[in-house]
């Protein structure tokens, strides 16, 4: 007769039937059923066991519960990108920027579960995703999800004239913005200049609404202060 048992203890012959037979079979393997596994074997002449097998259960790389999400930001603000498993771990994270992974000592946020990138600038605009991997469970990677740059931030709407003729953006918010953003103000018609209706529409009064109004004028005046 055979009988298996984990870490001394006999296993349960009726919910193992295996453990009553020379070959011991664990399906659905979990952490608790790592341990040191042995065989007694007896008949009517006595009993011998066998030495001790250690099973050694590694923790589950898992999947990807939460893929990072598109994000669309301002110049010079901070972008994050996040991804959730449900890996018991312990898990490594590397980040990649269009597939070539990103300098971890440059920005150690590539090495977490969330990339934060920090004073957005053009060359930032790529496709982000994460490989998450384990030192015996192999990797999984994130789908890539897009960072872009939006118009829509207060900088960049304030920013009304100085380009040709005095008209259309010029990367600054200076006098000649003010300038333009008054007279177009005190006519209350965007035809006067369409680039002065900044504001009264979107989650945060940021985008155009039609008119010129109170509204356009304390985003301007925010903007012009702020120096952008």
């Amino acid at each position: 007769a055979y009988q298996w048992a984990k870490d001394g203890t006999a296993l349960n012959t009726a919910a193992n039937t295996s453990a009553a037979t020379a070959t011991l079979s664990l399906t659905n393997i979990q952490l608790a059923d790592g341990g040191t596994y042995s065989c007694t074997v007896s008949n009517s002449c006595g009993s011998a066991s066998s030495t001790g097998a250690t099973l050694t259960v590694r923790n589950s790389l898992g999947t990807i519960t939460q893929q990072p999400a598109p994000v669309a930001a301002c110049i010079a603000q901070t972008a994050t990108f996040t991804i959730v498993s449900d890996g018991t771990g312990p898990l490594t994270y590397r980040w990649r920027k269009n597939g070539t992974p990103i300098n971890t000592t440059l920005n150690p946020s590539a090495a977490t579960a969330t990339l934060s990138l920090a004073n957005l600038q053009a060359a930032d605009v790529a496709s982000y995703n994460c490989v998450i991997s384990t030192t015996t469970c192999g990797i999984i990677t994130s789908t890539a999800a897009a960072l872009s740059l939006t118009t829509m931030c207060r900088c960049s709407l304030a920013d009304v004239a100085g380009g040709a003729s005095g008209q259309g953006p010029d990367g600054i918010v200076d006098g000649t913005d003010f300038i333009a953003f008054i007279n177009s103000f005190s006519t209350g018609t965007p035809s006067i200049d369409p680039l002065a209706d900044v504001a009264g529409a979107g989650p945060n009064n940021d985008a155009p609404d039609g008119i010129i109004d109170g509204t356009d004028f304390v985003e301007f005046i925010n903007a012009f202060a702020a120096g952008c």
